[in-house]
């Protein structure tokens, strides 16, 4: 049995009824940018060779190749902080539209 269990007082969202707020779901579409692209070119290349066992795991693996993926959809410079700023990007949509509201 779990000591936790037994000193804590533990409630969930059903027991305490509290109200929550509705959600307004709204998606933006980006178009990326030709860097954006040519980083995504690059993320092929990599999975290919990882695909081919040409690269050992510990260097280079799906999940760092993925990780990637989902940073340069975000902004590309969290992959290299030296690019410029894209006006067109997921952050700066994202705060465009929390200004606008």
């Amino acid at each position: 049995m779990c000591l936790f269990k037994e000193v804590a007082d533990i409630q969930t969202a059903d027991m305490l009824k509290l109200p929550v707020p509705e959600a307004k779901f709204e998606t933006v579409v980006v178009e990326p940018s030709e860097m954006q692209k040519e980083m995504v070119q690059e993320l092929s290349e990599r999975a290919a060779a990882v695909h081919a066992r040409l690269v050992e795991p510990n260097i280079d693996n799906m999940l760092k190749i993925t990780t990637d993926g989902r940073e340069i959809g975000l902004d590309q410079r969290l992959m290299n902080p030296l690019l410029e700023d894209f006006k067109g990007s997921k952050v700066n949509a994202c705060t465009d539209k929390v200004f606008e509201i």
